[in-house]
């Protein structure tokens, strides 16, 4: 039988394939970490983000507990991380970060949070799941100074809430 088909072509080299292998190797390790970057990035953004609204969610709560209670008839405490107004009256409302999250506590009729039978008063949660930490400084008169840090990766976010 005679060839009816002939080739002088011959295959690629072994040089040449293993060249095509380690540019497309390069490139798909680009590729790779370009989208892991990107992806990195959104992360970042949205936890900065969410620190951001949980500083300010806990700020304006802070600015309202407080001139809730600035009156003749609390006085305020403050140890470690939970600032306490402590009432002519025998209650005590606190302010304090637990379990991630930023518990305010309430009299029974604020309007304000929901009724805790446990704690026998109102309580307002907010999530705290990017709030490292929460104190509070008394100044002797009626300065106090909220101080709430929240960690993201390298950035530290401060909030310092002063409040007469």
């Amino acid at each position: 039988m005679q060839k009816i088909f002939k080739s002088n072509k011959r295959g690629f080299t072994l040089y040449e394939l293993i060249i095509v292998m380690a540019i497309t190797a390069v490139a798909g390790t680009l590729i790779v970490g370009f989208i892991l970057f990107i992806n990195n990035q959104a992360k970042r953004a949205q936890g900065y983000s969410g620190a951001m609204s949980e500083i300010s969610a806990l700020r304006l709560s802070v600015e309202r507990w407080f001139s809730r209670y600035d009156n003749n008839e609390y006085e305020f405490i403050s140890v470690g991380g939970t600032l306490t107004a402590s009432g002519n009256n025998g209650y005590e409302y606190s302010v304090y970060l637990k379990d991630n999250a930023v518990y305010l506590e309430y009299d029974s009729g604020s309007e304000y949070g929901s009724y805790d039978s446990d704690a026998g008063c109102n309580v307002l949660s907010l999530s705290a799941q990017y709030i490292t930490s929460v104190s509070f400084e008394y100044n002797g008169g009626t300065l106090y100074k909220c101080i709430a840090c929240s960690d993201y990766g390298d950035t530290t976010f401060l909030l310092e809430v002063h409040v007469q």
